[in-house]
């Protein structure tokens, strides 16, 4: 049985618990992004939440982003999302990584991926039923062999 959440008008039915999730994340993406330069900061994540299995260097971040600051302005605009938790610092000052949430990239991608790039949010759907498939198939090829 689904365990009930308590939300601002008292307590969610399961349909209006990933509402609520959504509109709480949204409101602090927004926030942290307004401190932070909107557009470059939303592109940053975006690459960064697409590369989320691997750090990225401010190097490449400023090569494939085409951003138009120089490097002490990025480590500072970074720095600013590693301290609000929307991404995580590195091995190093000059590596970052998105976060490895889940519910957060689908949510930071569906909501401004198509503002940022002009993206289909449909290929969200597609990721994420595509690494479905695959876990599956791995889940059935385990189950086979220890049967």
């Amino acid at each position: 049985m689904a365990v009930p959440h308590e939300g601002p008008k008292g307590k969610l039915k399961r349909g209006q618990v990933g509402s609520a999730l959504k509109a709480t994340w949204m409101e602090y993406v927004s926030h942290a992004f307004s401190q932070v330069n909107g557009k470059n900061a939303k592109n940053i994540v975006l690459h960064l939440c697409k590369n989320r299995d691997r750090e990225v260097t401010r190097t490449e971040l400023l090569e494939k982003l085409h951003l138009v600051m120089d490097d002490a302005e990025l480590e500072k605009k970074l720095k600013a999302l590693v301290k609000a938790d929307i991404i995580t610092q590195g091995a190093s000052n000059f590596r970052y990584r998105g976060v490895s949430d889940n519910i957060f990239d689908k949510v930071f991608r569906g909501v401004y991926e198509e503002e940022i790039r002009e993206f289909d949010v449909k290929v969200i759907r597609e990721e994420y039923d595509e690494a479905f498939k695959k876990l599956e198939n791995q889940y059935f090829n385990l189950l086979g062999k220890y049967n």
